[in-house]
């Protein structure tokens, strides 16, 4: 198998495109990682991995060598066990600024199941990978099983989220209050006072220790001719905030048969459910926000007495926790099938069959609170949640995955050495999207979408994608040390339109070993010294 084409035997030295390889397996065995994308950062050159949020259940912006388009999607494409799935990074009920959302798709993989993640960087993934990969490729292989008695590895981790010295912390805010006889006094509120009254009317603090908790479990073994890899996951993690919580479950399934000395079956099946609660923040409001915008003028009875907002900006943290419950459900299924033949001692290839299958559910609550909107009927902010309000929103997205692959490898002298590939990639994507809102419910504890006074459907789209293509690869090597390679790809995609041409993809690339070469000397602390183009 070449290395560019199948990126799970071959060295990267024999090509001149940037491949890096993570351990997984070393890295979670060592270090704490709490899901996929801390994996890759800091480990992988080129990569960089931009936190959204600081809060549990959310994800990253991933960038391979930054952005690619100022226009397109700029996200890395995903490959698991050779099938493509869905990329998305920003998913989940908006709880941002201008309606951002922070859940990443990319999390759904379970760190543990994971043995190695391959980061193609550079223009030259699209010549392999098709249309889309101009922003890079990340394969993720999972683990497989080895011939043996069974083994057995049970891993809990515990742990805390907490914000640190957060009473001391933040700055003080500042604010006027009248003195009488037009004289304004300059008072200030920080955030042990906020509280402080916090705890005097509520009986708790702004910020809590979460408890983190993850317990992984997996055997694998087998026999020469059937191996296995079975593991299961089970998190819960609690946020510094009370209502940010993130709960989930995985599944992972691998099995490899080798029937015959030419012939090797591998089945990887995945599945992950979950849900993850998260609170309004950064100018979407929320409890954060009303704490570091804190009206000074507010926590002084004296001036305004009886005033619900206890010097929060608009409201205590549990006004919020209470008039507000945003959420996400998603389900995922990822299998694949691959066959591998070698019919002969120069020629072998493989087919892989797989599917993404993924299913979100996202919705904003606010249920209504005649409590609530009786003591917050003077103030704007938030007399109008506590009449209901909800916004729920689906995404159902199917991937289907068929790609070939054949090698014919020749020694032709005993210096130089030829191999020919020829391979083809179908990806076929169907997008189910539905949003509706509603207002207005006429009880307490009816949060349903037909109970609503008002209701409205904002969003029932489907989308499809099919793309298609096929690619033709040379490369001659010589003496295990230089390598030329180069390469072409045909791509269609049906949203081209039927008057736009077939897109092709050149290739050409050398990657040269020269810490190889008698003629040239290195010192004993360089252990490998390569060119490429």
């Amino acid at each position: 198998e070449i290395y560019t084409l199948s990126l799970h035997d071959a060295l990267p030295i024999s090509i001149g495109n940037a491949v890096t390889t993570v351990n997984a397996a070393e890295v979670v065995a060592t270090a704490p990682v709490a899901n996929f994308q801390d994996l890759l950062n800091g480990r992988a050159s080129g990569v960089s991995v931009v936190a959204s949020s600081g809060q549990v259940g959310t994800g990253s912006r991933i960038r391979v060598r930054g952005a690619s388009s100022l226009s397109l999607n700029n996200n890395p494409l995903i490959f698991v066990d050779g099938v493509r799935v869905d990329n998305t990074q920003a998913s989940g009920p908006a709880v941002q600024a201008f309606g951002s959302a922070s859940i990443s798709r990319w999390n759904d993989f379970n760190p543990d199941d994971i043995e190695s993640i391959e980061v193609i960087k550079g223009p030259a993934a699209a010549t392999l990978y098709g249309t889309e990969a101009a922003a890079g490729v990340l394969q993720i292989i999972t683990k497989k099983g080895a011939a043996g008695r069974p083994v057995w590895n049970a891993t809990m981790r515990m742990g805390s989220n907490w914000v640190p010295n957060w009473k001391t912390r933040f700055k003080d805010n500042y604010g006027t209050i009248p003195l009488g006889g037009g004289v304004l006094d300059t008072v200030s509120i920080s955030t042990r006072q906020l509280n402080d009254s916090l705890q005097s009317n509520f009986g708790r603090d702004i910020f809590e220790t979460g408890s983190l908790q993850d317990f992984q479990l997996s055997v694998s073994g087998g026999t020469p001719s059937l191996r296995y890899y079975v593991g299961g996951g089970y998190e819960e993690n609690q946020g510094a905030e009370p209502v940010n919580r993130l709960l989930r479950q995985s599944l992972r399934v691998n099995l490899s048969a080798s029937p015959s000395e030419k012939w090797d079956v591998a089945s990887s099946m995945g599945f992950s459910s979950g849900r993850t609660y998260l609170p309004y923040e950064a100018g979407g409001g929320g409890a954060t926000w009303a704490t570091y915008f804190s009206s000074p003028s507010f926590l002084y009875t004296g001036v305004n007495p009886g005033n619900p907002q206890l010097g929060f900006r608009s409201g205590p943290p549990d006004i919020y926790y209470a008039a507000y419950n945003n959420f996400q459900d998603a389900d995922r299924f990822t299998g694949s099938i691959t066959f591998t033949n070698r019919p002969t001692s120069w020629f072998n290839h493989r087919f892989i069959m797989g599917l993404d299958r993924l299913s979100e559910d996202n919705q904003s609550l606010s249920p209504r609170n005649d409590v609530i909107g009786q003591r917050y009927a003077s103030f704007a902010g938030l007399s109008a949640p506590t009449n209901g309000s909800m916004d729920v929103s689906t995404r159902d997205v199917m991937v289907n995955t068929f790609d070939y692959l054949a090698n014919v490898d020749f020694q032709l002298t005993p210096q130089w050495r030829s191999v020919s590939s020829a391979g083809g990639q179908y990806f076929g994507r169907r997008s189910l999207a539905r949003g509706a809102s509603a207002n207005g419910f006429p009880a307490a504890g009816l949060t349903s979408l037909a109970a609503a006074a008002i209701r409205n459907v904002y969003a029932d789209e489907v989308f499809q994608n099919n793309s298609v293509g096929g690619f033709i690869q040379q490369q001659v090597i010589w003496n295990d040390r230089l390598y030329l390679t180069g390469a072409l790809r045909a791509d269609d995609n049906s949203a081209f339109g039927t008057n736009f041409d077939i897109v092709t993809y050149p290739k050409l690339s050398a990657s040269w070993v020269l810490s190889e070469e008698p003629m040239v000397p290195l010192p004993d602390w360089v252990n490998q010294l390569r060119v490429r183009a």
